[in-house]
């Protein structure tokens, strides 16, 4: 048909098993998360192709998604107890947020039956996972009981910033089948996995803490958690993505 570029959007989903999603439900559930519900981690896609060659092509990608953490980690803090100071270890209450945008450059190499940009195919490309971490400190707290002064409870809700930004980089890779119809319409689906979020999940089911390796402290809690959940997001995705033929 001598149409080379394609514009379109597309639709990323994961069961949310463990880790929270952005309306802070969760199939398992963890920390602050109660499971029991049916959850589903969710992205957006805007992307750009053009076929170079007859069973390759070349693709800019970016993703949206929000979600939250459900502060499963226990944070190591100091308490004052009126002249008396402690360190103390607890997880807080509540929900963090988390806003992410990831940019890829990919690249998709047809099966030899096929022509670009239609059929079956393998994608890989490096990607760039930028994400923004908030919180409340109304909700988002750590309540250590008071049992050397006053009886009562200090709480604890200072952990940086209230917005932080973070990159990190990954390497994508993807299965999947475009079809065209009406010589205009491309229907793309598959699965698209980040290998290194892929090799840190018994990493993630363990922990840094657990391991010793890492000190998780209420002013780098971000820093040390928000990548997990990130991570989580990210793994392995299904899509289904609607494109146009352009020229």
């Amino acid at each position: 048909m001598g149409k080379r570029f394609v514009a379109g959007y597309g639709f990323y989903f994961s069961p949310a098993f463990i880790g929270s999603n952005a309306s802070e439900s969760s199939i398992i559930g963890r920390g602050n998360a109660v499971g029991g519900d049916i959850a589903f981690n969710s992205m957006h896609e805007g992307f750009l192709e053009f076929a170079f060659k007859k069973r390759a092509s070349v693709g800019l990608s970016f993703k949206y998604y929000k979600t939250t953490y459900d502060n499963s980690a226990a944070a190591l803090v100091n308490v004052d107890y009126g002249g008396y100071t402690n360190s103390e270890s607890a997880s807080p209450m509540g929900f963090s947020q988390i806003t992410g945008s990831n940019y890829t450059l990919y690249f998709k190499i047809f099966n030899k039956r096929y022509v670009a940009p239609w059929g079956r195919y393998l994608l890989f490309g490096p990607t760039i996972n930028s994400f923004k971490c908030s919180y409340d400190p109304t909700t988002m707290k750590i309540v250590i009981p008071d049992n050397y002064g006053s009886g009562g409870n200090i709480v604890i809700n200072d952990f940086g910033p209230q917005g932080q930004q973070f990159l990190r980089g990954d390497l994508l890779v993807g299965w999947g089948r475009s079809r065209i119809f009406a010589n205009r319409i491309t229907l793309d689906y598959g699965i698209n996995v980040q290998l290194i979020s892929l090799t840190f999940t018994l990493w993630d089911a363990v922990g840094a803490n657990a391991l010793g390796i890492s000190r998780t402290t209420n002013y780098n809690y971000f820093e040390n958690t928000s990548k997990r959940r990130v991570r989580e997001v990210n793994r392995v995705n299904a899509f289904i993505k609607i494109g146009l033929l352009l020229f």
